[in-house]
Order: structure tokens, then C-alpha cells, then sequence
């Protein structure tokens, strides 16, 4: 069941983890401890990425015997996939595991990881679970009730992901972003067809910490869930009893999907405490998506919202540009008109808008959209709600957010078959 892999390659970025960073190293050695007895002849690499690192972390990560690459990258995306080319990983016997510095791994991780492999998997999508300690016990029951801690689960998890090597490489490995690598990366691969595991066998324990190093990471989502009211841990530097360390994952809870992180087929979202995105890669080359989504005369065949009745029939040509869309909702009463606001202009790769109902004094929020090629014929199309922006009055008259991912989903299916008829 373990054949096929020659090598492991466990990659961790780190920016600032002196408090954090002993307790997942420790926890990844005993997953490398039950490795090398099951496996002896397997190699195994653990690469910690230093990202301007002005702490202790550096000791940390040198005392645990870690390879260490430093650098000033700026996001965790360009940290994990320069882990990944200091250790030369490549090929098809070579498995790529990433792990976050915050983190704390079951001492079945690896073996769990290379038997998914073995049997033929080419990416292994693994949950997470916020460390019970740091969160209040409402914020924390709210997270259980929105995740599927279960098999074929819809999350992704820079934080427990595993990749073959030839295959991270075909689909471009880690982007630099700032946020959303993970994502990113499970939609390419499965785009092109590849073998994915999505599993709650390997669970991985997180911090619940509400100050996190990305922007809209994690520790965003847990401010989000706590609606910014409360204050939440800090980190604890001890794994929870029971798990890290035991080779058993914790019991599985909830049975709603949030999709924090989702993908299926081809696609994959993200929510944050003042955003919604999400992403699917589209058979279609990228003037041919835009050519879609600039022509707001089309936009009822892509809403996903139900709200879409009909658009002017002038093509969005540049920022600045004034389209009106006729609307219809029971949140607005009925019949409505929104005037939107051309926000962003990038031919082929960027198009964004702020509406504004009608006469009202209510703006702010915007959508946009963002094409990226994925090779000949294939574009991976990320479209996002963001209220992050909107005036004090709009968000006291607008429960935002007004849609969920949900209707972003339906919304990039319908925009796929508006292509396909074209």
C-alpha cells in the first residue's frame, strides 16, 4: 500500500513563528519517526521557508534539524514553492506534503499521505481543525457546524496538502499570492484531470488564533465567524490531548459546508470577514470569457443570484464606465435598477464594478473578476464579492453578505455554459 514513493518533502513557511513553530516541528518528527519504520528506504526532506524571519524562528527550525531557506518573498504562496525548489523536488516518486508553522500534525500524517499515493492519488487534500483552546467555545461551535470534517470533504488546506511532484510542477506548483495558493493549485490539478483525495483521515490541528500572517488566511475567517467581537487565543504551544502525536484523528463533527476553501471539479472558493470568491477553471480561452463578461446585455445568462433581469447592450470598454442593470429581488421589494461603476479595466485578465441601487445612497461593495490563462484553450476564472469598501450606511441597511458562495459557484457554471454557446 506505501509502494511507488521514493521521497517526502514536508515544506513549511514561516514569518515570525518563534511560539508556534517548536511545537509543529516536534510533531512532524514523530510523523517522520513512524515513516521511517514503516518505510526505512523512503528519503525524507523537511524545508522550513524563513520569510523575513526577524525572530527566533530561524534557531527553532535549525535545532529540529530542518533544511532552512531564508528570504523575503512576502506571501506564504512564494515561501511554500521556495521550499519546494531548495529541495529539488521532482517527479513522479517524489510526494510534496505542506504544513503551516502554526500547525500540529498527527503522528499517522506521513504514512496516511504516502498509502493515499500508493493506492494512486496525485493530491491529497487533508482538513484542518481550529485548536479548541484558542477559541470561545461559540465561535468554535459555529466553525464545527459550518465544516465537513468527513471523507470527500470540500476543503482545501495549504495546511495539510500533499502533491506528487511531476504533478505540482505540470500545474504550476504555489502562486505567489497573497492568499488563496492552495486553491489555486487544487483547481489546476484537478483541471487537468488528476487523481484527488479529498479525506479527514490525516486532520491536521491549526491555531485558532485571530491574528494571523495572511491578510484573508485562516485567522481572517475565525475574526470573521466571531464577528470581530470577541477576543480570541493567541496560539498554544502544546498539542491537544489526544491527537498530535496519538496517530488518531479526533472524532469527525458538523454536518453544514461553509466551503471555506472549497473545490470540486475544476473549481474551488474562499470566504474572509469582507469577502467571497471563488474560482473554476473554464475550457475556454480568456478573450473568450471576457468577451462574455463585458457585454452587460449578457449578465442575466451568468448571474448566479437570481436577481439579473437585463443589461445595456454597450460593451464595458474602460474604468469609469456608468452600465445599468434591471434587477429584480424580494430583498429590494421587486423591480430595481443598479447603476455599476466600472472599477477595474484589464483587458482579457480584469474586469470590476461597484453598484449602486437607483437613487439611494448605498455603494461600496464590488465584484470583479480575474482571467488567468491556463494553457491552450483552458482559463481559470476567479470572480469575488467584496463589501470590504462599502459606506458605513450601506452596511447598516445591507446584511452582508447578501449571496453566498453558492450563488458565486452557480454563477461560474453559468458563465462556462455562456462561453460554450458562443
Amino acid at each position: 500500500m506505501l509502494s511507488g514513493m521514493e521521497r517526502v518533502v514536508v515544506v513549511v513557511p514561516v514569518r515570525n513563528e518563534e511560539r508556534l513553530l517548536g511545537r509543529c516541528l516536534a510533531t512532524v518528527q514523530d510523523a517522520a519517526e513512524l515513516l521511517r519504520t514503516a518505510r526505512p528506504r523512503v528519503r525524507l526532506d523537511v524545508v522550513v521557508a524563513l520569510d523575513r524571519c526577524t525572530d527566533g524562528s530561524a534557531r527553532i527550525a535549525a535545532t529540529a534539524g530542518a533544511d532552512v531557506v531564508a528570504g523575503t518573498w512576502g506571501t506564504a504562496g512564494a515561501a511554500r514553492a521556495a521550499a519546494v525548489r531548495a529541495a529539488g523536488a521532482a517527479g513522479d516518486r517524489t510526494w510534496i506534503v505542506s504544513t503551516d508553522a502554526d500547525s500540529a500534525v498527527p503522528a499517522h500524517w506521513l504514512t496516511g499521505h504516502l498509502g493515499a499515493a500508493g493506492c494512486g492519488t496525485e493530491l491529497l487534500l487533508g482538513t484542518v481543525e481550529p485548536d479548541p483552546r484558542d477559541l470561545p467555545a461559540g465561535v468554535l461551535r459555529r466553525w464545527h457546524a459550518l465544516h465537513r470534517l468527513e471523507e470527500g470533504h470540500p476543503h482545501v488546506h495549504a495546511a495539510n496538502l500533499g502533491v506528487r511532484a511531476d504533478v505540482y510542477t505540470a500545474c504550476g506548483g504555489f502562486r505567489p499570492l497573497p492568499h488563496g495558493e492552495d486553491v489555486r493549485l487544487a483547481a489546476a490539478v484537478r483541471a487537468r484531470g488528476h487523481r484527488v483525495l479529498a479525506t479527514d483521515g490525516v486532520r491536521v490541528l491549526t491555531s485558532g488564533r485571530s491574528v494571523g500572517r495572511a491578510e484573508r488566511g485562516f485567522a481572517a475567517y475565525l475574526r470573521a465567524l466571531a464577528g470581530d467581537r470577541q477576543t480570541l487565543g493567541a496560539g498554544t504551544d502544546r498539542p491537544g490531548p489526544g491527537y498530535a502525536g496519538s496517530g488518531q484523528p479526533w472524532p469527525r463533527t458538523g454536518d453544514v459546508c461553509l466551503r471555506w476553501g472549497r473545490t470540486e471539479p475544476t473549481r474551488g472558493s474562499r470566504m474572509s470577514e469582507n469577502s467571497i470568491s471563488a474560482s473554476r477553471v473554464i475550457d475556454a480561452p480568456a478573450d473568450a470569457i471576457f468577451d462574455v463578461l463585458s457585454l452587460p446585455s449578457r449578465h442575466q445568462q451568468i448571474d448566479g443570484s437570481g436577481t439579473v433581469v437585463s443589461g445595456d447592450d454597450q460593451r464595458i470598454q474602460d474604468v469609469g464606465q456608468v452600465f445599468v442593470m434591471n434587477m429584480n429581488g424580494e430583498h429590494m421589494g421587486g423591480d430595481y435598477v443598479m447603476e455599476n461603476t466600472v472599477s477595474g479595466y484589464d483587458r482579457n485578465k480584469l474586469l470590476a464594478w461597484k453598484p449602486k441601487p437607483q437613487g439611494a445612497e448605498l455603494e461600496g461593495w464590488e465584484w470583479i473578476w480575474e482571467l488567468e490563462p491556463q494553457g491552450p484553450g483552458s482559463t481559470l476564472v476567479t470572480e469575488t464579492y467584496s463589501w470590504e469598501h462599502a459606506t458605513p450606511e450601506a452596511k447598516e441597511a445591507v446584511s452582508f453578505p447578501l449571496f453566498a458562495e453558492g450563488a458565486l459557484e452557480h454563477s461560474l457554471e453559468r458563465l462556462a455554459a455562456a462561453v460554450s454557446e458562443k
